[in-house]
């Protein structure tokens, strides 16, 4: 018999030596982390950044293996937002619990910094107040302040009326970094009209939106705030270039900025794949109570490139990939 294999470490098999390097703490940190099926890394591409970050997201329908680990694994204002998100699923349509694995101590629990995104009809700016509101007494437990009332709703305001929350993020994990906001709906014109007006505009800023604007469809702008608008700044991109396999093209543009580095440049490009499920075998352990993917009932693994991230801070740019992987069921003929 097979010995049991979680997917993580599928995932994380044959992979380039430049990312294998990166993701080892990911393996040696696992039996710390939620159980998951699915999940994504945040890398950065920077040659200078050791370490991945690792996500992943929660409908509101727990599964009873992420209920066993929060209940022995998290921390109490962990567990509170869990319990304030669940009363509150008329605002949240998921959670995403997110783990900096360089911050964490080797054989203790890390602390996550947990992502709520607010349902369609709960996501114009113009309840940016509410919503995080809604997050205050989860955020006082953790000793954090979050922005008040009043510069919440003129935060609200200074944004476009059209612009939605994508996500907000409690950054527990990271101190200083109170309050994250992801604001999407943005064009690349308005999001320079948005920083210029909160002192954040450079250089940097306008490579970096005009890469933006040449090789992706969509943007979503991301700052840490306590009122004023943080130096850190990050666009979220997705879009065409990545949809149709022409990630290379991206990486060589980015390359030619000094953006990345060259031999994680080319892990990255080796990630996308449909896992043989033939290697896959029935060695599966399910983590979830819903998938339990394998050869035995016609699933396989995907990895592939969701998006990437260009952060400006102190007039220069770095670029972040997000990698993910999920199960994904085979066509009939082969399941």
């Amino acid at each position: 018999m097979l010995p049991e294999t979680t997917a993580l470490q599928l995932a994380l098999a044959n992979l380039h030596p430049a990312l294998a390097l990166r993701t080892r703490g990911l393996l040696a940190g696992e039996p710390l982390l939620p159980p998951a099926e699915n999940g994504l890394l945040e890398i950065s591409l920077a040659g200078d950044t050791g370490g991945v970050d690792f996500s992943r997201r929660y409908s509101p329908q727990l599964p009873s293996a992420l209920k066993d680990w929060l209940a022995s694994h998290s921390s109490e204002s962990q567990q509170s937002l869990i319990q304030l998100w669940q009363s509150k699923q008329g605002h949240w349509s998921d959670i995403g619990l997110e783990f900096d694995l360089n911050q964490a101590q080797p054989g203790t629990p890390a602390t996550a910094n947990v992502f709520v995104r607010p349902t369609p009809s709960c996501a114009a700016v113009r309840n940016l107040p509410a919503l995080v509101e809604s997050l205050r007494p989860v955020s006082a437990l953790h000793s954090r302040n979050l922005p008040s009332l009043e510069h919440l709703t003129a935060l609200a305001q200074s944004l476009p009326e059209t612009t939605h929350v994508s996500y907000l993020g409690l950054m527990l994990a990271r101190p200083g970094q109170d309050l994250r906001v992801q604001a999407g709906a943005l064009t690349t014109g308005e999001i320079y009209t948005f920083l210029a007006q909160s002192g954040r505009d450079c250089d940097a800023l306008s490579r970096a939106l005009d890469f933006a604007q040449t090789h992706f469809d969509t943007q979503v702008l991301c700052f840490d705030t306590d009122g004023e608008i943080g130096p850190r700044i990050g666009l979220e991109l997705f879009g065409h270039d990545l949809k149709a396999g022409r990630f290379d093209e991206v990486l060589s543009a980015m390359s030619q900025h000094h953006w990345i580095d060259e031999p994680l440049a080319e892990a990255v490009l080796d990630w996308p794949a449909r896992l043989d499920p033939g290697a896959l075998a029935a060695a599966w352990r399910s983590s979830d109570d819903t998938v339990r993917p394998g050869t035995h009932n016609g699933y396989l693994l995907r990895r592939h490139i969701t998006h990437i991230k260009l952060v400006i801070n102190d007039n220069s740019v770095t670029a972040k990939a997000y990698l993910a992987f999920q199960p994904e069921k085979l066509p009939l003929r082969y399941a």
